[in-house]
């Protein structure tokens, strides 16, 4: 088993979930999570942007449990992934978290959102909380001033 246990928890397609020591949580309080799914018409030609970038032999709901079982009590798990799946996420993430937060990453203001961060704390029983959410471009496809910030200037993401 070549990677330690943090690593393990970022590439999911590559290690076995029965394989995955995950009986103690991690050291530390975070698990990250970046796993959108695309149609096969959509998937990348480039291999390992489509590791990186689609769901593999795991399904959603059990790689979350993965992230979920190796977060420690009141560490949060944070999910990046497509609109479309917001509610097997939640779904997913419910089972072991509370204090969810939905976070619309919108393209442009007006414009339905792609993608959503989805943050749950282990161990708390919060309700669901959407937020406003992050518009990315203005009109003309720049960087809304506030992307520009977080992308740039290394600003923090409040969610």
């Amino acid at each position: 088993f070549p990677w330690n246990v943090g690593e393990a928890a970022l590439i999911p397609s590559l290690i076995p979930p029965h394989r995955l020591p995950i009986s103690q949580p991690l050291s530390h309080p975070v698990s990250p999570s970046h796993i959108p799914a695309l149609l096969p018409s959509r998937i990348p030609s480039s291999s390992a942007k489509a590791i990186a970038t689609v769901e593999q032999d795991i399904d959603l709901a059990a790689w979350l449990n993965i992230c979920a079982r190796m977060t420690k009590p009141q560490g949060t798990v944070t999910v990046i992934h497509r609109a479309d799946r917001l509610d097997d996420v939640v779904r997913a993430l419910g089972t072991s978290c509370g204090a969810l937060i939905v976070y619309p990453l919108w393209p442009r203001a007006g414009a339905d959102a792609k993608r959503m961060i989805v943050r749950g704390t282990i161990g708390r029983e919060t309700p669901l909380r959407l937020s406003p959410g992050l518009i990315l471009h203005q009109d003309n496809g720049d960087y809304t001033p506030q992307t520009q910030s977080i992308l740039r200037n290394a600003a923090p993401l409040i969610l």
